[in-house]
């Protein structure tokens, strides 16, 4: 992937160690000490128990979290590609990847998105219907919930103009995980579609093994790393589009 950097990114003068890494660079390399959820645990499941999601619904510190980093996502996808989520035409249409209880979805809607926000989790699901956004916007027709894998969707193909994923593809961690999400992202994804994912990968290589894989794909475009030495502040965003198919 070719390596932009776009011109109101501050080189972390607000505070942020900032660096943007291409696909095909080699990243200072770091890895995560001691285990997380998605190292003990092999399905989300098992971590996100209905007692833990009724918790994170309470939760107002974590909404809020979750509701900023969406939003920044959404602005470093605009700032990598300037004008991208300026979509011709009605009804543009996103997917929350891994959606929870839904608050990136939130952020998609009041951008001007129908968003489809599939889960793993059928309590995450199912509990997100009492936050009153998703109760809404569902009212409307403008959110609507999948119970599905990021490896398996049951979608139909060439859909959706813009992808995110918020803390959650941190639990596809093997190789054939990610080469099915990919496959199924690039099958998915409109001509025209751009994708801005936020995750907490293990280690620099586990970050650039999912880059790879979805340039492998049909996708081009960076990692954005904020705070890169910092392993308690550190933010990963994978910022991409479709590659144009060239013309004959």
């Amino acid at each position: 992937m070719a390596k932009k950097r776009p011109s109101n990114w501050d080189g972390g003068t607000d505070g942020n160690d900032r660096s943007d890494e291409a696909i095909d660079d080699e990243p200072e390399s770091w890895e995560i000490e001691g285990n997380r959820p998605e190292d003990q645990y092999t399905h989300p499941a098992e971590y996100w128990t209905a007692e833990a999601i009724a918790r994170l619904l309470k939760a107002k510190g974590q909404a809020r979290i979750q509701h900023e980093l969406a939003i920044k996502a959404l602005n470093n996808l605009s700032a990598q590609f300037p004008g991208i989520l300026e979509i011709e035409g009605s009804g543009p249409v996103a997917i929350d990847i891994g959606c929870g209880l839904g608050f990136a979805s939130d952020v998609l809607v009041d951008a001007g998105f129908t968003a489809v926000g599939i889960d793993i989790i059928n309590d995450m699901l199912l509990l997100s219907s009492k936050r009153e956004a998703v109760a809404e916007n569902g009212k409307r027709g403008r959110y609507h919930r999948v119970l599905a894998s990021a490896t398996s969707m049951p979608l139909r193909s060439g859909v959706f103009d813009i992808a995110t994923s918020i803390s959650a593809l941190q639990w596809l961690n093997t190789a054939g995980a990610m080469q099915s999400f990919a496959s199924e992202l690039d099958r998915v994804a409109s001509p025209r579609c751009a994708i801005t994912f936020q995750h907490y990968p293990r280690s620099s290589d586990q970050m650039m093994e999912l880059g790879t894989t979805i340039k492998q794909h049909g996708f081009e475009g960076g990692i954005l790393v904020e705070n890169v030495k910092n392993p308690r502040k550190r933010k990963i965003f994978l910022l991409a589009r479709k590659r144009a198919e060239p013309t004959s």
